[in-house]
């Protein structure tokens, strides 16, 4: 089974940013919400370790569930292009704790986000051959600190 890194680098109100990472090479980019205690519907999870699988869903469709995370379900991968503060409604969010692939960190309709997401995650399956594996979740060295709190 693939062995998979999302590399955490920055995170704040627009959404915490990442790369997705196999044997030493940079595969994607990832955006998900910002950290806020792993509170349900508006955090991203917490670093660690989980088996993602293929699942079918009613409202995204097929994409990868992560399992097993803590004082949380329903943990997809799936299209999304923003992860703004939920608490803030004047910030863009497609996510409600998943994460979204996407090609690039870029500047989407007046937002910080991932492009081509749907491209990316198609590429992604197939790239994976829709097999389960492990994905990896870490702060970049110098944001260990933040998954402490975000809360403003």
């Amino acid at each position: 089974m693939r062995e998979l890194e999302l590399l955490r680098f920055w995170t704040g109100d627009l959404g915490t940013l990442g790369q997705l990472w196999h044997e030493g090479e940079c595969k994607l980019r990832t955006i998900e919400l910002p950290w806020v205690s792993n509170k349900l519907r508006i955090s991203c999870i917490p670093a660690g370790r989980y088996l993602v699988g293929l699942d079918n869903t009613r409202t995204k469709g097929i994409c990868y569930r992560v399992l097993n995370v803590p004082d949380r379900t329903d943990i997809l991968i799936h299209v999304a292009n923003w992860g703004g503060d939920r608490r803030k409604p004047h910030l863009k969010s497609d996510l409600l704790g998943c994460i979204g692939f996407g090609d690039a960190h870029r500047e989407l309709d007046g937002q910080l986000g991932v492009s081509d997401s749907k491209r990316t995650l198609a590429w992604f399956r197939t790239w994976m051959s829709d097999e389960p594996f492990y994905l990896t979740i870490r702060w970049a060295n110098s944001l260990q600190a933040t998954e402490t709190e975000t809360e403003t």
